[in-house]
């Protein structure tokens, strides 16, 4: 695909994006992992007219096309361990994880992890909150701690080489998360398009389909109270 038909392809999902689903959308740049600066998930700082987001993306076809959640009214659950978030979903709330992947939305990037869409209903706020636990290493996380400071203490004393080789050590020994609710003034990257990572395409067909699970919504409020 040529870059000028690369630029008109995510140019349309963009614009498609805002005028049939009203998502505020984020560029990130090539080659990053999140967008820059720090007004990006603030009115002004992501785009909301159609016209202008097909216009910035037939310019700029490398940048990744990102959704800011809050704004959008889309709250995603984003599921690193499935076996795990399917156990937990389903003893506690009752939910069936494989049955709401094939119903919703669901973006599929690794091929272990996957994420599922929401929409947020009106006159409800969430925000970010994740389920993790111990390394079965480190059950009291004792070694990721002393590790983490190695890295501290050699970053201070200017040791480059030494930091690194902390924190790569340390990653054998973090807690892991099972799944994480994504919600508020965050961002997912939907593109080039969400189409091409979909395994349910529900979010092109209908906008009101895909609201959120009650359960899930009770877990998220509860979670989300102050």
């Amino acid at each position: 695909m040529t870059e000028t038909a690369k630029g008109i392809a995510i140019a349309n999902w963009a614009k498609r994006y805002i005028n049939t689903f009203d998502l505020a959308l984020v560029s990130i740049e090539p080659g990053e992992k999140a967008p820059k600066g720090l007004g990006w998930n603030k009115p002004g700082g992501y785009i909301t007219d159609a016209s202008a987001a097909e216009a910035f993306w037939q310019q700029n076809p490398n940048h990744n096309l990102g959704v800011v959640l809050g704004p959008s009214r889309v709250c995603s659950l984003d599921v690193d361990d499935v076996q795990w978030t399917r156990h937990v979903l389903y003893e506690l709330l009752g939910v069936d994880l494989d049955a709401m992947a094939l119903v919703y939305p669901t973006i599929v990037g690794n091929p272990a992890r996957f994420r599922v869409m929401f929409k947020v209903p009106e006159g409800i706020e969430l925000t970010r909150h994740s389920l993790s636990w111990p390394n079965e290493k480190d059950p009291d996380g004792s070694i990721h701690k002393g590790l983490m400071d190695r890295a501290k203490a050699a970053k201070e004393q200017g040791d480059g080489d030494g930091e690194a080789a902390a924190r790569a050590e340390a990653e054998e020994y973090k807690r892991f998360t099972v799944f994480e609710l994504r919600a508020g003034l965050v961002w997912t990257v939907v593109t080039p398009a969400m189409g091409a990572g979909m395994r349910s395409p529900g979010l092109f067909t209908a906008g009101s389909t895909y609201l959120m699970p009650r359960p899930l919504r009770a877990l998220a409020l509860a979670r989300s109270k102050p």
